[in-house]
């Protein structure tokens, strides 16, 4: 599952997203009478345009849907199962917008659409305004939709940096992302090659050190010491200033972290 597949959907003036909905959209979380699974979109009929909603966070826009009919989404479930009495299979997948973690939906344009066939070139409409949070009935619905899900909310973020070339620069946690990110924009030397991120949330601190750990060792990234502090990974690190002319870079206080 990618992040390049998540989904943004408006709803009345709040953005939610399904992680890895895919080309063909999410689908319907309800059980059958045969007691398996729907397979059917939750869009169907509800397919209603795209909106540009300006993410003020980052001066930018997430192309979001706006369904038709909102409660197929809210509840991810199809128009059969919507108002039907029937158990579901699984809690809705859609979490709320949340800037740091969804900042690879913020563009500055546009650039592509999604309909029942799949991914179309864009249209984009002129930008909409900007999200504000509201307590109108919209806010109420979601937030009590996403109170009854059952899985725990994900709290401590993974990330990973990238260069130009996409070489692995560094893996990191926090329990606080925009901070981090402040922090080492100020003084981590790699942040003068990242071009690009990845965020994955986990649920606990422990978990998310887990994944660090074994992330760092099974990818190498170039900057970090803890998990990786080898003759061979320090080797690459000094090829790899050398190669982008930093040798300024190569003293004992470098700034890996």
């Amino acid at each position: 599952m990618s992040a390049l597949d998540d989904l943004a959907v408006r709803v009345g003036d709040q953005l939610i997203v399904f992680p890895g909905a895919g080309k063909q959209g999410p689908i319907c979380v309800a059980q059958t009478e045969a007691g398996r699974r729907c397979r059917l979109s939750i869009q169907c009929e509800g397919y209603g345009g795209w909106s540009a909603v300006h993410v003020p966070e980052f001066d930018g826009e997430v192309n979001a849907l706006e369904p038709l009919d909102e409660a197929c989404f809210i509840h991810q479930r199809c128009p059969d199962h919507l108002a039907t009495e029937v158990d579901a299979v699984l809690a809705p997948t859609w979490v709320p917008f949340a800037p740091s973690q969804h900042a690879h939906l913020v563009v500055q344009r546009p650039k592509m659409t999604w309909t029942a066939e799949g991914i179309q070139t864009a249209r984009p409409r002129p930008p909409g305004p900007a999200m504000t949070k509201s307590d109108d009935e919209f806010a109420l619905l979601l937030a009590a939709a996403y109170a009854e899900r059952s899985e725990p909310l994900h709290t401590t973020a993974l990330y990973r940096y990238y260069d130009q070339q996409d070489r692995l620069l560094y893996v990191g946690i926090t329990d606080a992302l925009m901070e981090r990110i402040s922090s080492h924009i100020k003084s981590s030397s790699w942040m003068d090659f990242a071009s690009r991120s990845t965020i994955d949330r986990h649920p606990t601190r422990k978990a998310a050190e887990t994944a660090e750990r074994e992330a760092i060792k099974a990818e190498r990234p170039l900057f970090n010491s803890m998990h990786n502090d080898t003759p061979e990974g320090r080797r690459r690190l000094v090829e790899y200033l050398v190669e982008h002319g930093r040798t300024d870079l190569l003293v004992p206080d470098v700034s890996r972290g």
